[in-house]
């Protein structure tokens, strides 16, 4: 038993001898130097890794920049919308505190690099905020690194937030009631959302000529969303716009697919017959575009006058008198008819002539007086009478050069001036 356990420590000690302390003290050491040599790359791998040789752009960022959402170190850099670098640093501009200068790294998908022409935006990827720079090389010769960019090469992208700001509250809780009514509608109606979306490529390629035939001015578009929505308040004035929605729901589910199916058959038809016509439409709504510019004064006028005519129409008796003066007067309107048309060619010869009668005006009503005391005049210079002439006896004023001892009076006196000129002689 004693040689058997002699004979077991001695096979131990030649092939199983445990570890000794000093060798899990190293490979601890081991371990703990790869660790914080991963955490050192992954901290400063920000600033491009110690052993990489980046290309930098530089450029300045303006704090008032419109839109321009802030930036940090490590921010994306896409060209073409594929990454091609980070921001590497973000410090204030000492010589101009209201911006930042900003430092790009960019790595080997860049190429060549950028030229003085390049172009950077500063845009916001999706609904968390995350801003990313969106890099224009350019087409010039290429800058050596690190490239400095001119200041105005940077920019800002509009995005989902900015354009929400210029809501008012009102539009702002119209839009929410909205999309809640969208989003009810559209639950259960996957399949019929995919199809929609997968269509939505070819409709969007015929959509495009009328989305600039919208356009046709800077502008325009604007101002006709904008009297659109002027339209939609007059006529939701007493929320009877809110009401006509449910009505024309059930309307619509009255109506059987296969009708609307049909429906949607015969549009491509009647686009092209549309089509041909709007040509023509473009003439006549440019002459109705003149005659509204035209009428605008007597709508504003009508405007005015509308308070007046609800209080008038309140009353009875005043619907009565309306009444009266509207039979006298049709006869009237009936027979002037063809005299305005005749009139309506001497009345646009006419219009020239209105801006020098206006100035005209002007400098003429401040005299009024004066222009009204000369015809009077004539009738209040005393009762003379001559027997000579055609008109023998009658009434009539001769003037005849006088010598007087008056002193001259300005041939251009302010308005009433005139009459305190008069002085006896002495």
């Amino acid at each position: 038993m004693s040689r058997r356990r002699t004979r077991l420590r001695g096979h131990l000690a030649v092939n199983d001898e445990a570890p000794r302390g000093n060798g899990l003290l190293a490979l601890g050491l081991v371990v703990v130097t790869l660790v914080a040599l991963v955490a050192y790359l992954s901290t400063v791998a920000i600033d491009g890794g110690p052993l990489e040789r980046a290309y930098e752009v530089q450029l300045r960022v303006d704090a008032a920049t419109p839109g321009a959402p802030p930036l940090k170190d490590g921010d994306e850099v896409r060209i073409g919308g594929q990454r091609a670098g980070e921001v590497r640093r973000v410090e204030v501009d000492r010589a101009d505190p209201t911006g930042a200068r900003l430092t790009l790294a960019l790595d080997g998908t860049v190429g060549r690099g950028v030229a003085r022409d390049a172009t950077v935006r500063v845009r916001i990827r999706g609904l968390a905020g995350a801003t990313y720079l969106d890099l224009d090389p350019g087409t010039g010769p290429v800058l050596p690194s690190p490239a400095r960019l001119p200041d105005t090469a940077a920019s800002a992208a509009p995005d989902l937030a900015d354009v929400v700001e210029t809501f008012d509250a009102a539009t702002r809780a119209a839009s929410r009631s909205a999309l809640t009514g969208f989003g009810g509608g559209l639950a259960g109606r996957g399949r019929e959302l995919g199809e929609t979306v997968a269509t939505l490529g070819p409709a969007a390629a015929r959509l495009t000529p009328l989305a600039r035939a919208m356009t046709p001015r800077p502008g325009e578009l604007a101002a006709l969303l904008g009297d659109l929505g002027t339209t939609v308040r007059a006529a939701d004035a007493d929320g009877a716009l809110a009401d006509a929605v449910p009505a024309a729901r059930r309307t619509l589910d009255a109506v059987p697919s296969p009708a609307v199916d049909a429906t949607l058959r015969t549009l491509p038809a009647a686009e092209r017959s549309v089509a041909a016509v709007l040509p023509q439409a473009d003439r006549l709504l440019e002459d109705l575009r003149v005659a509204a510019v035209d009428l605008r004064p007597a709508a504003v006028s009508l405007r005015r006058a509308v308070p007046s005519l609800r209080a008038a129409l309140r009353r009875d008796e005043a619907l009565d008198d309306l009444a009266r003066v509207g039979r006298a007067a049709t006869p009237v309107l009936r027979a002037a008819a063809p005299l305005l048309r005749e009139l309506r060619v001497p009345t646009a010869l006419l219009r020239p002539l209105a801006t020098p009668l206006g100035s005209l005006a002007t400098s003429l009503v401040p005299y009024r007086r004066e222009i009204l005391l000369a015809p009077e005049g004539f009738t209040t210079w005393g009762g003379f009478r001559f027997a000579e002439g055609q008109a023998s006896g009658a009434r009539a004023v001769r003037f005849s050069m006088v010598l007087t001892c008056h002193r001259a009076r300005d041939a251009y006196p302010a308005p009433g001036e005139a009459l305190t000129q008069e002085a006896p002689c002495r």
